[in-house]
């Protein structure tokens, strides 16, 4: 399966949902717009604005998910920088 990725994107590795939010449902309620699409490893949360990008990866990490600490990626939490792969995407 696949994602579409395109314009500003916000991916997530389907596994670290559950460290953030305890149920499928509460993450579903929780997308900040109606842009996500998902299969059974990635889901991608779709934006026009940098400063919403901004907001939603705040409140990830709110939740306990990590994206860089100290200019690093943190592939234990799931995070992968933008730069490898998606150019304008912030990958989780």
């Amino acid at each position: 399966m696949a994602v579409l990725i395109e314009g500003i994107s916000v991916v997530i590795k389907f596994d670290r949902i559950s460290a953030a939010l305890s149920t499928w449902g509460s993450f579903v309620d929780w997308v900040p717009n109606r842009t996500m699409c998902s299969d059974n490893e990635l889901v991608r949360i779709g934006f026009m604005s940098p400063a919403d990008v901004a907001a939603t990866i705040a409140d990830l990490e709110k939740k306990g998910l990590r994206y860089l600490s100290d200019s690093a990626c943190k592939e234990s939490a799931g995070f992968m920088p933008p730069s490898i792969f998606f150019g304008s995407s912030v990958v989780f």
